[in-house]
């Protein structure tokens, strides 16, 4: 999670991208590709903070939904999974319940893949 406030702004949109470059380069990982929204907290400075590093920007259409579907049913589950069964008590609790719930995500939690196999389309018998 990079963070979290009560009023984003365009500076904080710029911000969050040098943080998440920032981290993603001293853990040694690279990305090429940022997908990401309209939203104005987002803007040319946080592109450039992106490109600076080579990482491509593409935005998805204006008012399209479901172009981003995967990350919307990320914060669905999030919503529905965690934070509305939970009390949140500060931003450092918020901090705590969401890490807890991403490790949970990609290492408890049951996911089709390469390594639990696909399952076999049905046939039917004429």
């Amino acid at each position: 999670m990079l963070g979290a406030t009560n009023h984003p702004t365009r500076a904080w949109g710029a911000q969050l991208a040098r943080n998440l470059t920032a981290d993603l380069e001293s853990a040694g990982h690279r990305f090429t590709h940022l997908i990401r929204d309209r939203d104005a907290k987002f803007t040319a400075a946080s592109d450039a903070v992106f490109a600076s590093i080579g990482v491509d920007t593409v935005l998805t259409a204006p008012q399209t939904q479901r172009m981003n579907a995967i990350g919307e049913r990320w914060i669905s589950s999030v919503r529905r999974e965690y934070t509305d069964r939970i009390l949140i008590t500060g931003r450092s609790h918020l901090h705590e319940v969401l890490d807890a719930y991403v490790k949970h995500y990609n290492a408890g939690r049951s996911h089709q893949g390469r390594s639990v196999g696909y399952a076999r389309p049905m046939t039917t018998r004429r």
